[in-house]
C-alpha cells in the first residue's frame, strides 16, 4: 500500500478506528434554529463516512442555550436533543465511521443577540473582534457550566457516540480561561497558569466522572495564540500533561484564536499558509504525553498526511476543509485514485466566509455540500444538445453539470486555454492552488466526454452548424475602464495585464484600487522588490475579500511596507509626480511614480449580437451577466445547468 500508516487502524482509548484519518469539527449552519440535528446534517456527515474517514468529530454543540455562537449551532444542552444525536450516530456508524461530539461554550463569543442575554467570560474584557462586553463569571456560574459540560457529555454517550471532544481552543470559553489576555481574575481561577488551567481540568474531570472511566474524552487545544501576551507553548505542553493525568484519551492540537481576523486565519488557514505547518505543535505535545495526538492544519494531500505520521509528529491526522470539498478523499487515496481528488483551495469563501454571515456552508469546488447530489446528479428528463460559450469557471461548471446529467455538451473557448481569470488569480503569492478550479473540472469534462473546443472563435454560422437546443453564454469579463489624468498614458496599464505578464519596468508603482485584485497585485509587485503605493476611493479596503484572507493579505502588505491611502483619488500624474486628492479636498504629492496600475473592477464581456439566434434558448451566466465573485458565478452555473 502506498500510504500504509495512513490506513493503519488506530485506537483512542477503547475506541478502535479503521484508519488514522479524522474529520475535525467544522461548522455548517445545516442545523435547525432549534439546535436539533437536521436531515441535512445526517446527509452531510454520512456522505463523509461513506467516503472512508476513520473518525468524524461533529461540529461544535452548545452545552447550554446561552453558550452558542451561531443561531444554527447544534445543541447537546437538553435531553430533547438525544433522539436527533442518536439518529446521527447510528447513520455514521452504518456508513462505517466512528463518531464523536464536540462540546463547546463560546464564552464572550456568544453574541447577546443570539443567546438573549449578556455572554459569560472569565473576566469582563470586551472581545477584540466583536466589541461585546461580557459578564465576568461568578464561582456559581463556573460550577454550573462545569456541570453543563458533564451533562452534555452524558447525552452524547446516551445517543451512541463513541467519544466526546472538549473544545478548549480557538478563543472560546476554555481558551479564554487559559489566556492572560482574557483572564484577569484574582481568585483561584486567575493569575498563575495552574490557576488559569483549573477550569478546563475541572471540566475534564466532571466529564470523565459522568461518562465513566473507559469512554474516550478528547481535548482540543491551541498550542499558541499568535498574540503577544497570550499563553505560551510551554504552558500548553504542561496543560497536555495535566489533561492526560485527568483522564483525557487523546489531544487534538491546533493553534490560533478567533479574537482577531488575523489569528482566526491561523485557525482556518488560508492559501497563504504552508500545508501541514501546525504539525510541529502536535510533535511538541506528543513528545510530552503518552496518549494519542491529532495533528491539524491544511493537511490536504495524502503524501503530507503519511509523512506526518511517519515522522512521528502525530498519531492521527485531521483532514478538514478537504472533506468539505471532496467527501470521498480517503476512499480515492485508498483505491489509488489520488489524481481524482478535488482539491480544497483554502480560499475560505464558501465555508468560513458564509458561516460567519449566518449562511449555510458552500464550496467553490463542491456546490453540492450537504445534499444527496454529492453522490450523483439526477439524470435530465430529456437529453439536449448544449453549447457553452466561454471556458472560465462558470462555463466549465455549467458544462460539467449539464454533461453529468446526460446532456450532449460542447464547450467553446476563444482563448488558447480554458480557465479565464483563474490564471490571473494564480499569479499572486500563495495563489498557485487556484489552478485546481480549472484542472479538476477539465478532468471531469474529459471523463464525461464533453466536446472541448479551445482557441475557437465562434463565427456567425457556427452556432447554426452546431445545432444546439440551448446556449449558455459564459464569456466572463474585461477590466473596467478608468480615465487617468496623466502626461504618460503609455505607462498606465490594467492590473489584469500585469498579472498576464506585462510586469511594470519601473520601480515605483502606483496602484489605483484596493479590492482583491489591487491588493494582490500590490503584494506580488512588492514581493518582487517594487516600491508600491495603493490608493482607494472608499474608506475601507478589501471589502470583497473574506475576512481571514484579507487580514493575512493586509499583514503581508504591512510587512512589505506598502502604504495604502484610503478616501483618495488620483488628481493628475505628471513630471512633478502624482497628485493625490483626499475627500476633504486636500492634495498630497507622490514625487516618484514610474507607472500606474488600474484595478477598479471589471465589466461584462458578451458575444456580439449577430451570434444570437432567437429560436434557441439562451442563458447568460457569471461575469458576462454581472461581475461577481467566484462562488456566485459557479452557483449560478449550477442553477442553470440543473434547470435544463
Amino acid at each position: 500500500m502506498q500510504y500504509p500508516r495512513l490506513f493503519q487502524s488506530g485506537r483512542i482509548g477503547r475506541l478502535q478506528i479503521r484508519n488514522r484519518i479524522v474529520m475535525p469539527a467544522m461548522g455548517t449552519n445545516f442545523t435547525g434554529l432549534d439546535g436539533a440535528v437536521s436531515d441535512r446534517n445526517v446527509q452531510y456527515y454520512c456522505e463523509r463516512a461513506r467516503g472512508g474517514v476513520g473518525l468524524i468529530i461533529s461540529e461544535a454543540s452548545y452545552i447550554d442555550q446561552t453558550t452558542k455562537n451561531r443561531p444554527r449551532a447544534m445543541g447537546s444542552s437538553e435531553d430533547r436533543f438525544v433522539p436527533g444525536l442518536r439518529r446521527l450516530a447510528d447513520a455514521i456508524h452504518a456508513a462505517g465511521a466512528a463518531c464523536c461530539v464536540q462540546l463547546n461554550h463560546a464564552g464572550k463569543l456568544a453574541p447577546s443577540k443570539v443567546i438573549g442575554c449578556t455572554p459569560l467570560a472569565p473576566s469582563a474584557i470586551p472581545h477584540a473582534a466583536t466589541g461585546e462586553l461580557p459578564r465576568a463569571m461568578s464561582l456559581e456560574d463556573i460550577r454550573y457550566i462545569v456541570n453543563c459540560y458533564a451533562a452534555a457529555a452524558g447525552r452524547a454517550a446516551e445517543a451512541g457516540f463513541d467519544a466526546v471532544e472538549v473544545h478548549g481552543a480557538h478563543g472560546y470559553l476554555i481558551h479564554q480561561f487559559l489566556s492572560p489576555l482574557s483572564n484577569c481574575r484574582e481568585d483561584e481561577y486567575g493569575g498563575p497558569f495552574p490557576n488559569r488551567a483549573r477550569f478546563p481540568l475541572e471540566v475534564v474531570r466532571a466529564v470523565r466522572q459522568r461518562v465513566g472511566p473507559d469512554f474516550p474524552v478528547i481535548f482540543r487545544l491551541s498550542a499558541t495564540e499568535y498574540t503577544e501576551g497570550g499563553f505560551t507553548t510551554g504552558e500548553m505542553v504542561q496543560l497536555a500533561r495535566w489533561l492526560e493525568a485527568a483522564g483525557v484519551a487523546a489531544l487534538d492540537v491546533s493553534a490560533g484564536s478567533t479574537e482577531t481576523a488575523y489569528t482566526s486565519a491561523q485557525v482556518v488557514q488560508t492559501m497563504y499558509f504552508e500545508p501541514g505547518s501546525l504539525a510541529r505543535y502536535a510533535r511538541l505535545i506528543k513528545d510530552a504525553v503518552s496518549i494519542p495526538v491529532i495533528a491539524v492544519g491544511r493537511i490536504n494531500r495524502p503524501e503530507l498526511a503519511e509523512a506526518i505520521l511517519a515522522r512521528g509528529d502525530a498519531d492521527f491526522v485531521a483532514v478538514g476543509r478537504s472533506f468539505t470539498t471532496d467527501p470521498h478523499w480517503p476512499r480515492k487515496v485508498l483505491e489509488g485514485r489520488t489524481e481524482e481528488i478535488c482539491q480544497c483551495l483554502a480560499c475560505n469563501v464558501g465555508c468560513l466566509g458564509r458561516l460567519v454571515q449566518g449562511m449555510d456552508v458552500k464550496c467553490v469546488q463542491n456546490p453540492w455540500v450537504g445534499t444527496d447530489y454529492e453522490s450523483a446528479l439526477p439524470a435530465a428528463p430529456l437529453s439536449k444538445r448544449v453549447l457553452v460559450i466561454g471556458g472560465g469557471p462558470a462555463g466549465l461548471e455549467a458544462a460539467r453539470v449539464a454533461a453529468a446529467r446526460g446532456h450532449r455538451v460542447t464547450l467553446a473557448e476563444r482563448a488558447r486555454r480554458f480557465g479565464g481569470q483563474v490564471w490571473l488569480a494564480c499569479v499572486p503569492p500563495g495563489k498557485a492552488g487556484m489552478q485546481e478550479v480549472v484542472s479538476s473540472r477539465l478532468r471531469d469534462l474529459e471523463r464525461l466526454g464533453v466536446e472541448l473546443k479551445c482557441g475557437f472563435e465562434l463565427q456567425a454560422g457556427d452556432i447554426s452548424a452546431l445545432s444546439p437546443d440551448v446556449v449558455i453564454e459564459a464569456t466572463g469579463a474585461l477590466p473596467a475602464n478608468l480615465a487617468v489624468a496623466t502626461d504618460f498614458p503609455d505607462k498606465v496599464r490594467s492590473a489584469w495585464s500585469v498579472l498576464a505578464g506585462q510586469e511594470p519596468a519601473g520601480e515605483n508603482i502606483l496602484i489605483i484600487g484596493a479590492g482583491m485584485v489591487g491588493l494582490e497585485v500590490a503584494d506580488w509587485l512588492a514581493s518582487k522588490g517594487k516600491k508600491v503605493v495603493v490608493i482607494e476611493l472608499l474608506d475601507q479596503v478589501g471589502q470583497n475579500i473574506t475576512p481571514t484572507v484579507r487580514a493575512v493579505l493586509l499583514s503581508r502588505l504591512e510587512s512589505e511596507k506598502v502604504p495604502i491611502i484610503t478616501g483618495a483619488t488620483l488628481d493628475h500624474w505628471g513630471s512633478a509626480g502624482a497628485l493625490i486628492r483626499k475627500k476633504d479636498g486636500s492634495i498630497s504629492r507622490l514625487p516618484a511614480i514610474d507607472e500606474v496600475v488600474v484595478a477598479v473592477g471589471s465589466r461584462p464581456s458578451r458575444v456580439s449580437g449577430e451570434l444570437h439566434d432567437p429560436n434557441i434558448v439562451w442563458h447568460r451566466i457569471g461575469d458576462s451577466e454581472k461581475p461577481r465573485d467566484l462562488l456566485a458565478s459557479i452557483s449560478e452555473a449550477v442553477e442553470i445547468a440543473m434547470s435544463l
